[in-house]
């Protein structure tokens, strides 16, 4: 989620509904504050999450798409399998 930039741009742009994970408490006080202010609080759910926790807090076949920004790249090979794992487990067939 970071600071909501991009969960709020396509909130706004696509009026679609996003749930935005981060495992840091200040990137999502920034990002709430970033939501608030678009008015997009329906529309984008920000979360206090770890990648570790993504199998356990979402079923499988859930999203739509799925996009991670400056977020494997600072991620042990091994965090990014699991996360690549649970990307694929959570996307809709199609």
């Amino acid at each position: 989620m970071g600071t909501g930039t991009f969960a709020v741009l396509a909130a706004l742009r696509k009026k679609v509904n996003v749930i935005g994970i981060d495992q840091s408490e200040k990137m999502l006080a920034i990002a709430k504050q970033h939501i608030n202010s678009a008015k997009v609080q329906e529309l984008v759910q920000p979360m206090l999450l770890s990648v570790v926790e993504l199998d356990t807090e979402f079923l499988d076949e859930t999203f739509d798409k799925v996009i991670a920004i400056l977020s494997l790249s600072e991620m042990y090979q091994n965090e990014q399998d699991f996360c690549y794992k649970s990307i694929h487990n959570g996307l809709k067939p199609e």
